[in-house]
């Protein structure tokens, strides 16, 4: 057997020294709770590190893609700074609390040697990334070329439009799509406070001085929030089409 389990209460002790797994209340429903905790940790690793890679790459494209078509520089330093601690840490720390999946006892037992990330997670990170990375491009194209706002405001609604769409890119990394299951929405408590909260502070950071200076940041009104919300909702709408036509 790959896993030996003794009983802690009726088992002897040579049984429990050889035992990799000892069940201190000798019931065996045990195991199927322990297996299905199991896979709930693994899975939920496996979405935090799905979520920081995509988030990054999608930093990493539209950094190299704005200097190769000579763009206006859509993050600064300081900004990327700010995107890691607000839309990379919360979430993904909040991920680790999520339930299990509902199909988490009916899959087949993992592999030994498989990875936490296998190529089609791999694959799936980087069509994620280059669909964040052209929604965030498209926006801040379409302010500078077709709006004719001014640079900075452009870069700024690039740079609103990315925390937002990471934001709500948390909620893809699960297999699950809210719209076919609205619920999933609700089952994670601290995913949602972590993300409204998140919310909330990359709104406030625009009008507070002292971010308006260290992130070269400016006030905006409400059209040019709207045209934000719009941007960042377009890739999670996107993913969340491509779920349900899939029937998961």
């Amino acid at each position: 057997a790959d896993v030996g389990i003794a009983m802690g209460i009726q088992g002897t002790e040579v049984s429990k020294e050889a035992a990799d797994i000892i069940l201190e209340d000798d019931r065996f429903a045990t195991i199927v709770n322990a297996i299905a905790e199991g896979r709930r940790i693994f899975d939920n690793i496996r979405k935090a590190v799905m979520y920081l890679l995509c988030c990054n790459l999608s930093e990493v494209l539209i950094v190299s893609g704005g200097i190769l078509l000579q763009l206006p520089a859509i993050l600064l330093p300081l900004q990327i700074l700010w995107i890691n601690l607000v839309t990379d840490v919360i979430p993904a720390l909040a991920l680790s609390l999520d339930p299990p999946e509902t199909d988490t006892m009916k899959r087949p037992p993992k592999r030994k040697d498989e990875d936490i990330l296998t190529k089609a997670h791999q694959l799936k990170i980087g069509i994620f990334g280059i669909i964040m990375f052209l929604g965030v491009l498209g926006v801040t194209l379409y302010a500078l070329k077709f709006l004719g706002f001014s640079p900075l405001k452009a870069t700024e609604i690039g740079f609103h439009s990315l925390v937002l769409a990471q934001l709500f890119f948390v909620f893809n990394v699960r297999e699950a799509s809210i719209l076919r299951h609205p619920s999933s929405l609700w089952s994670n408590i601290y995913l949602l406070c972590g993300v409204l909260a998140s919310i909330l502070l990359q709104v406030t950071i625009t009008y507070v001085p002292i971010f308006q200076s260290v992130l070269r940041i400016v006030p905006l009104s409400l059209s040019e929030w709207g045209i934000i919300l719009t941007s960042a909702l377009i890739p999670t709408l996107i993913l969340q089409l491509h779920k349900l036509t899939k029937g998961v």
